[in-house]
């Protein structure tokens, strides 16, 4: 299926309808889940958050900061809590 709105055409936005997921009461989307109660974590990425190795080297640090970074919109104090973790990978702080 194509959109026909002239807008996007003009930016060549296409919509799949295999793929769509209208009238469904919540739906995946870019880790998240939306649903008529709001926003919230899908759970799928929130266990994969849980089983992951802890981090051994700056470089380790930097991938998991980066996986869990999509929680802030739903954890408002994240940035308090992973405050030690980005202090692992300033330049000049020695990993232990």
């Amino acid at each position: 299926m194509t959109c026909t709105n002239p807008v996007s055409r003009e930016v060549k936005l296409k919509l799949n309808s295999r793929r769509m997921n209208l009238k469904k009461p919540q739906g995946k989307f870019t880790g998240h889940v939306i649903s008529k109660d709001g926003l919230k974590p899908d759970s799928d990425k929130v266990k994969a958050v849980e089983n992951m190795p802890k981090p051994t080297c700056k470089k380790e640090t930097f991938s998991l900061l980066g996986f869990i970074n999509y929680l802030a919109k739903i954890l408002p104090r994240l940035s308090e809590v992973v405050q030690p973790l980005g202090d692992l990978t300033l330049t000049n702080t020695q990993f232990i």
